[in-house]
């Protein structure tokens, strides 16, 4: 009975553990309640420029966030709780999407409008381990919701730090197909924060996408800018 007791207790001590690791990592890739981030992203095959797009990412909370595409004249990345919509100017209305598409080579439109983890997942403490030889936990992320970019991602977080470091993603079934690493932290108003996100598919690494975190402010819109309805008003 006290063996049951302690492993009861111990799994909820791991669990409770793994909560708040995945909380403090989300810290470097957010920024405030409400803000707007600048980002490029990069598509390089075999070591050469393929494609680039420039982005800005509006969040409201961890629920609501507002992507401008912003060399596609017009077009928006709108999600809202577990929905998602992308809209064309040409079209009279958004056009339901899910969070694993992806937007631009190997980064899913997940991984532009959703940069917190801890809504979406559960956590528990998978291992220890060590990343570049800095000592590591290896969290394992397993989704709350079918809404969720993916199904299960093992986290690696720098013990010293808190910092994520890198990232497995795996699909339904169980297949890891997307590492991502995290890269290039920067200093914004005492706060550090990621400056850039590397993916590689498993069976294609010379396929490489890089999103780089250009800037990082504080700015609110307006509410009705994330109404799915309002998106063909939005002059941004």
């Amino acid at each position: 009975m006290k063996l049951l007791v302690y492993i009861l207790f111990s799994s909820a001590l791991f669990a409770q553990n793994a909560e708040e690791i995945l909380k403090e990592s989300d810290r470097s890739r957010t920024f405030a309640a409400e803000s707007k981030i600048e980002l490029l992203v990069e598509n390089y095959q075999d070591d050469k420029l393929d494609s680039s797009e420039r982005m800005v990412v509006y969040n409201k909370g961890q629920k609501k966030s507002l992507v401008k595409l912003a060399d596609r004249n017009g077009q928006f990345v709108l999600m809202v709780d577990e929905n998602m919509w992308i809209y064309f100017p040409l079209t009279r209305k958004p056009i339901r999407i899910t969070a694993f598409q992806r937007l631009l080579g190997q980064a899913s439109n997940g991984d532009i409008a959703r940069l917190s983890y801890v809504d979406d997942y559960n956590a528990t403490l998978l291992k220890e381990s060590t990343f570049n030889d800095e000592a590591c936990h290896i969290l394992e992320l397993k989704a709350k919701s079918k809404s969720s970019t993916y199904r299960k991602i093992h986290y690696w977080i720098s013990q010293k730090t808190q910092l994520p470091l890198k990232a497995d993603y795996f699909m339904i079934s169980g297949k890891h197909f997307k590492t991502a690493f995290f890269e290039n932290y920067q200093t914004v108003k005492g706060r550090t924060l990621i400056g850039a996100m590397r993916f590689f598919k498993v069976d294609q690494p010379e396929n490489v996408t890089i999103m780089k975190f250009l800037s990082f402010k504080e700015e609110a819109l307006p509410d009705k800018f994330y109404n799915k309805n309002y998106l063909r008003n939005i002059k941004l």
